[in-house]
Order: structure tokens, then sequence, then C-alpha cells
């Protein structure tokens, strides 16, 4: 069922900015890359739906296709030991809600070329993401890729002001954000999947 994945050789690099000491305690099959928003649609990761996708559910099929990414390196974290980012690519749902069609991720990179095997981190549906975070650095630390993914209608996909939840009594709405975490989650995997560092097996 896992889409088999092409790499992509295009990359844009941008330095990183000096940090003071204390930045290392601020929260936290391509090249590791650090592009601003200006060239974001200029950076795609393919999502390659094999003959396995017939056995998925309608509900959560992806066809083939490719994405655009925004990465953004972090301050050094760990003592230098891992690297950490913000990722931001926009989700295969498009909602009536703009802030809940982007999603917002964390990628926690071990160091050297890999290959290293990789991993979705998600929250636990009360939001709390430093346990996740925990969870992803130690990951990292101990060599393996890990992806924090940000589901639907939490954090920054929360519009503000509003009580939207991905999970509610509205079951309708319960069954779409759900299939849009889903479908989040994939193309999430396809990225993490993508990347040089990373087995994709």
């Amino acid at each position: 069922m896992k889409p088999r994945l092409r790499r992509s050789t295009r990359s844009t690099s941008v330095p990183s900015p000096a940090w003071p000491w204390w930045g290392c305690f601020v929260a936290s099959l391509m090249g590791v890359m650090v592009i601003d928003s200006s060239t974001a649609a200029e950076v795609r990761v393919p999502f390659e739906a094999t003959k396995a996708e017939a056995s998925v559910p309608e509900r959560f099929r992806l066809a083939s296709h490719t994405f655009p990414y925004v990465m953004r390196e972090r301050p050094a974290n760990w003592l230098g030991s891992i690297k950490e980012y913000e990722v931001t690519f926009p989700s295969p749902v498009t909602t009536p809600h703009a802030c809940n069609n982007t999603v917002h991720c964390e990628y926690f990179a071990p160091r050297g070329a890999g290959p290293h095997a990789g991993v979705v981190v998600l929250h636990i549906l009360g939001g709390d993401f430093e346990l996740s975070r925990t969870v992803a650095r130690t990951l990292a630390v101990r060599g393996v890729g890990a992806l924090f993914l940000k589901m639907p209608y939490y954090g920054p996909r929360r519009p503000e002001g509003q009580r939207m939840r991905m999970i509610s009594e509205d079951l309708d709405q319960t069954v779409a954000g759900m299939t849009q975490a889903v479908l989040d989650i994939r193309r999430g995997a396809a990225w993490l999947a993508a990347r040089q560092e990373i087995d994709p097996a």
C-alpha cells in the first residue's frame, strides 16, 4: 500500500542565521533544504500512486501528483546532535477555513547521511504538542528522522475565535476532519520518504 516515490533534485538553500547560545533551548528522496516562501512553489515532492492504491479505501486514496512545501531551519538544539526544521505544505483537502488548509509540521532530522528510518509523529487529541516534540527529538537523537504533524483544526490550523475541532459532536464534521487527517498524514509520509537522508522502505 506504500507509494513508490521519485526523488527530486531541485533545491534552494538559504544560509542559516546566527543564533545566540540560548537558541538551543527554543522550542524546536531530497537533500537538506531551507527555503523561503518566495521560492516555495519551485520545490515540490512527488506522490506516486502504485497498483496498491486500489486497495486503499476510496475516501483515503490519492492519485499521483506533486505538491510544494516550505522548510525553514530552526536554532541548533540538543547540543547540535540533531537538526530541527519547520515544514508546511498544502493539505490535499480544501476546507472553508483557510488556516486549516495548510499542514504544519516540525521535522527532527538525525545527523549523518543515513539512510535513516523515518516516522510520522502525531499528537494526543488534547493538543499537547510538547509530548510529541519530546518523542520526535528522542527518536532523532537515536537516528530516526521524525516528522511531527499537526492534525486538522489543531494549533495554527484552528480558526481564531472559533470552536472548530477535528472531533466533535457533529458526526459529519468528525468524519471529514479525520479523513483530512489521514490524507495529510499520507502526504507527510511521502514528504519524509522523499528526503535523501531517509530510507523510503
